[in-house]
């Protein structure tokens, strides 16, 4: 009863809506979690939310290189501050990962989507680095509209406080990197593309927010893949 389930992912997690009042409480996504299996294999009361921010590329069988960037943030799926959460944050941080809890996972979560469906579903269509879609205007204008109705989506379910254009802006670091979803593209593993792109768009037409560029952008993905 007292384990600790810290699901490592990107995108809408199946664990999103368990636990939340109102309209939306215990909603299942069926495109992340499309006949409740994994809902029903891990208890809620289990889970700590986490968010990963990492930079890693294969460069081949068994050789990895990795940006050194190791930042885990935390949360209760319910929200608020618990002692499990700093026990778990703190215990992370004493084998160097920098680990951090926030009273808001669901916050942090569509942080980090936003920057994954900016960039991650049309750098498989374009096979292009992410500089590279930050920086040919064309592109760059497919990529706001894709994060701006995302920002429209989470507003909807009652995560504000995004400012899109900060999320736009890249890091030198970054501008050479393959995202994860173009690496696996072209290493003929599975796509992402459910919790990142599809679970947004679900949610979209639940909440009555328009998502036609992602939609598009998704499919494209899709039909390349198959």
């Amino acid at each position: 009863p007292e384990t600790i389930v810290i699901p490592m992912l990107n995108g809408v997690p199946w664990w999103y809506f368990q636990g939340v009042k109102g309209p939306w409480s215990d909603r299942r996504i069926k495109a992340v979690d499309p006949d409740g299996a994994i809902a029903a294999a891990i208890p809620a009361r289990s889970i700590l939310g986490c968010v990963v921010y990492t930079g890693a590329s294969r460069e081949a069988p068994h050789r990895i290189r990795w940006n050194g960037v190791a930042r885990l943030v935390l949360g209760e799926p319910a929200g608020g501050m618990s002692e499990r959460l700093r026990g778990t944050a703190e215990f992370l941080r004493s084998v160097r990962l920098d680990a951090e809890a926030t009273p808001d996972i669901r916050q942090a979560v569509w942080h980090k989507i936003l920057g994954n469906v900016a960039h991650n579903p049309l750098s498989v269509v374009t096979g292009a680095t992410m500089g590279h879609l930050a920086a040919a205007p064309h592109l760059n204008a497919i990529r706001r509209t894709m994060m701006e109705e995302t920002v429209a989506v989470a507003d909807a379910l009652g995560i504000g406080r995004f400012d899109v254009e900060e999320r736009l802006k890249l890091s030198p670091a970054l501008e050479d990197f393959r995202t994860s979803m173009l690496q696996d593209f072209e290493e003929g593993r599975p796509l992402e593309l459910g919790a990142i792109v599809d679970a947004v768009v679900e949610l979209g037409t639940a909440a009555g927010v328009d998502t036609p560029v992602l939609a598009t952008i998704g499919a494209l993905v899709l039909e390349r893949w198959l």
